[in-house]
């Protein structure tokens, strides 16, 4: 019997609870040059195109943070590592929405 996967939909001062614990791997699902021009610090860059040709292969022992612009591709998403029995969280509204201290815009 496979495991039950759920989302957590979070809000920035969550995020930054999530970063400071230091366990976790938070995914940016925008195209690169939205990654270049914003991001939160420590994001890896997986454009949504490859992410969903990857996500069978994600084994992640961490805490997966997911995020997009407004906040629908990273919901779709992780609705796909759920379905695989993963735990996944969620930033509500994307990048757009992110008050957070870990915000990254280019200079």
């Amino acid at each position: 019997m496979q495991k039950k996967g759920k989302i957590v939909n979070i809000g920035s001062s969550k995020l930054d609870e999530i970063i400071e614990e230091n366990n976790c791997v938070i995914i940016d699902l925008r195209d690169e040059e939205e990654y270049k021009e914003s991001h939160i610090k420590g994001a890896k860059n997986i454009p949504y195109i490859v992410f969903e040709k990857q996500k069978d292969v994600m084994e992640i022992d961490k805490k997966i943070v997911l995020y997009c612009d407004s906040g629908g591709t990273s919901i779709y998403c992780a609705k796909l590592l759920a379905i695989r029995g993963m735990t996944v969280y969620n930033l509500l509204k994307g990048i757009e929405n992110y008050k957070g201290k870990y915000f990254n815009k280019a200079r």
